[in-house]
């Protein structure tokens, strides 16, 4: 029986390739936790712990919905990387046909069920939480939609132009935030979630197309 050990230093060899784009891939983590969660902060500063608790409440909720789409990214993710660029770039273009579908079904089901899931586990207290998770479903939707672009560019070692995207993203959100949750409150912050979200799949569009364009056009 040959024994061979679990790590051979004498073999062992450092690509600083690995590290690069492990780091640029956890600053997209990063920064995309803070945008997704930076209105919780400046709601409390504002508004104190009564809207937060509100906001929270629909906040949560939509994070569950949301699993959705990582799901999705989990099972398209492997299959993008398998393929070469432009392969890769049909699939992705091809799995609309069922995002788009599952996006819709999901605010259409939000709009109708959201309140009574709300009111049937939290007290009327808590009925404000009803429109703003709507209104967050939006923005959780159009996440949806950024799977494809987001996981082709990932599989392609393009987490560069994810972070750029991911920068301007937190960069609205932030600006917004600040505008528009000192005078609108939760609606404001729920608001900003979905602009914030709408740019960052529309600079992720932009960077894929560019790319494709300028290599198979």
């Amino acid at each position: 029986i040959n024994y061979y050990p679990l790590l051979d230093f004498k073999k062992f060899k450092i690509e600083f390739s690995i590290y690069r784009d492990s780091f640029t891939l956890g600053l997209n983590y990063f920064i995309t936790s803070v945008t997704r969660n930076i209105d919780i902060i400046l709601i409390n500063y504002f508004h104190g712990n009564e809207l937060t608790a509100i906001y929270l409440i629909a906040h949560k909720l939509s994070f569950v919905v949301q699993g959705l789409g990582q799901w999705f990214g989990h099972a398209l993710l492997p299959e993008l990387a398998i393929h070469d660029e432009h392969e890769g770039y049909k699939i992705a273009i091809k799995s609309y046909r069922y995002i788009i579908p599952l996006g819709l079904t999901v605010i259409l089901c939000s709009f109708i069920l959201s309140g009574r899931i709300i009111n049937l586990f939290f007290p009327d207290t808590y009925e404000d939480s009803i429109i703003i998770f709507n209104i967050l479903i939006i923005g959780v939707v159009i996440i949806v939609f950024t799977v494809p672009c987001a996981y082709w560019l990932l599989a392609n070692k393009n987490e560069g132009k994810i972070l750029i995207a991911n920068t301007y993203a937190i960069g609205v959100n932030l600006t917004s935030n600040l505008f528009f949750i000192p005078k609108y409150g939760n609606i404001g912050a729920a608001s900003s979630t979905v602009l914030s979200e709408l740019l960052l799949l529309f600079i992720l569009i932009k960077f894929s197309r560019s790319i494709i364009n300028e290599k198979y056009n």
